[in-house]
């Protein structure tokens, strides 16, 4: 029975000791990446079909060239300073909106 505890006492010490280790999903570039791609389409399509973006149509050129992507990216990172947001966060419904407004004013900028 002595041993049997000294057993279960070693086993739990060894779970004790091992560390969980999660992944930062905001630090992962691949989804950053894909944060961007996805605005980057979302821009081209509201540049092309919605009200909103009416006055700054004339970006739609500049907007669909690697200089465009850029200038999303620079546009989400800006908003995830700002806001304190996360990458994860952007496509959410919460912050989709929210962000929508605030490249279409990034757009006046230029």
């Amino acid at each position: 029975m002595i041993n049997d505890l000294a057993l279960l006492n070693n086993v739990n010490m060894s779970k004790s000791k091992r560390k969980l280790e999660y992944q930062d999903l905001n630090e992962d570039k691949k989804l950053q990446d894909e944060v961007v791609v996805y605005y980057h389409n979302k821009t081209i399509r509201w540049l092309d079909e919605n009200e909103e973006f009416k006055k700054v149509k004339k970006h739609l050129k500049f907007i669909k060239s690697t200089n465009g992507l850029n200038f999303i990216k620079t546009a989400l990172k800006l908003y995830i300073k700002k806001y304190d947001a996360k990458w994860y966060e952007l496509r959410d419904d919460i912050n989709y909106d929210n962000v929508k407004e605030y490249i279409r004013k990034h757009l006046t900028t230029i």
